[in-house]
């Protein structure tokens, strides 16, 4: 990238997309480059040349250790002695106030629903990971984050990149923030908001195979199933950004098929809302072991149909997130699960998706549901309950959803 000025930025990426390297120089002189092309700049034109190293957590200035990035903040070093600093942060992820292991403030930054920072703050400069976590380039004027997949304007409000998942969106602009909704959701990579991307994970558990790659790069790594309940099945994801590995544990839902697990999870949709579920018991054991064994990594609940109901009692087990798609209801205090005390990891909680029309919730749901936490309606796909419930509605309904919340 060249300014008008002849100043340059310069990103090396691995295959994966991973930022490896950003190379600035400063001209002594201003040079005219004329719009979409550039200017090669001699030595004897460089003013100052800074390379920034990106070593997995680690970064180099210059070949100069410059700073250790920890989930809390980073560790800077005054000659051999680690200086810790730690972030605090709302709850879309933004770091609003840095200080250091002395409880000293060393920053201190407001923003615009966009990400903008405001002109009012302390110290701006003293580091740059700001709106949503992400490091704000402002070498040369720039101000442009970093989300991996692309960079994000903030005083534009969108992206300067299409989104290279957009195919799965074909209702929105590829260049637009979460949705052009920055109140409600994040952007983690620069690419399609959780809601989806769960919804693809829920689609998948009920026949994916271990080793499969989604969108998003959510990975299926393990696949927990019950030799007495061949209805159950339940599987581990993971994928990990900028050095943080995060997790999510999906519950295939109702098989409607003319088989053994076809006629048995079909049968747990009914015997759900009475307490009487044995996966229900499986997959809340499961969830309680896997939630050990990520210990604080992010862990979010999913399911879809009676899947969704296992993922609710699986995250008021665990009190972690959920994304629940068209869930059958579950009973909690018939599984010894309290729901007043949920909140959810990170206060974010529960949300349910549920289709207009979709069977479950017209003709079951609607005896025995009470919603835990946040409810989100979505457009009918059709007159028919059964479609309306499917995994494939429930996609085709979140598109129409955010594209008429767009509008509004």
């Amino acid at each position: 990238m060249q300014f008008s000025y002849g100043h340059t930025i310069s990103n090396l990426y691995d295959s994966k997309g991973r930022k490896l390297r950003s190379s600035y120089v400063t001209t002594n002189q201003n040079l005219y480059v004329p719009i979409g092309s550039t200017v090669a700049v001699s030595s004897e034109k460089v003013l100052t040349s800074t390379v920034r190293d990106y070593c997995g957590r680690i970064i180099y200035e210059n070949n100069v250790l410059s700073k250790i990035l920890t989930e809390e903040g980073y560790i800077t070093l005054s000659g051999s002695t680690p200086i810790y600093h730690y972030y605090a942060q709302d709850h879309l992820g933004n770091n609003r106030v840095v200080v250091n292991q002395n409880g000293t403030i060393e920053q201190v930054t407001h923003y615009y629903a966009y990400g903008l920072p405001f002109s009012e703050g302390y110290d701006t400069s003293q580091q740059p990971y700001k709106y949503n976590g992400k490091e704000l380039d402002r070498m040369h004027g720039l101000d442009w984050y970093d989300y991996g997949a692309r960079f994000y304007d903030p005083a534009l409000t969108r992206f300067h990149g299409a989104d290279p998942k957009a195919h799965l969106m074909p209702s929105w602009s590829p260049y637009s923030f979460c949705f052009n909704n920055p109140l409600k959701f994040i952007d983690l990579t620069g690419e399609i908001p959780t809601p989806v991307e769960g919804a693809s994970i829920a689609g998948h558990i009920y026949d994916g195979k271990i080793g499969d790659v989604l969108d998003g790069d959510w990975r299926l790594d393990k696949v927990y199933t019950n030799s007495e309940n061949p209805a159950y099945r339940s599987g581990l994801y993971s994928r990990t950004v900028d050095g943080v590995t995060e997790y999510a544990m999906a519950n295939a839902g109702t098989y409607f098929e003319n088989s053994k697990r076809g006629h048995g999870s079909m049968s747990e949709d009914i015997e759900q809302p009475f307490g009487g579920s044995e996966n229900m018991k499986v997959s809340i054991a499961t969830a309680k072991q896997v939630s050990r064994d990520v210990g604080d990594k992010e862990l979010t609940f999913i399911g879809h149909s009676k899947g969704g109901a296992e993922a609710a009692g699986n995250a008021l087990a665990t009190n972690r997130n959920a994304l629940l798609y068209n869930p059958a209801a579950i009973n909690a205090e018939a599984y010894g699960l309290d729901t007043k005390s949920y909140t959810g990891a990170d206060k974010n909680g529960m949300t349910a998706f549920v289709v207009k029309g979709d069977m479950l919730n017209s003709f079951i749901n609607q005896f025995f549901a009470k919603p835990i936490d946040k409810v989100v309606y979505l457009p009918q796909q059709s007159k028919n309950p059964v479609t309306n419930h499917l995994i494939d509605s429930m996609i085709k309904a979140l598109q129409q959803y955010y594209k008429i919340n767009e509008q509004k």
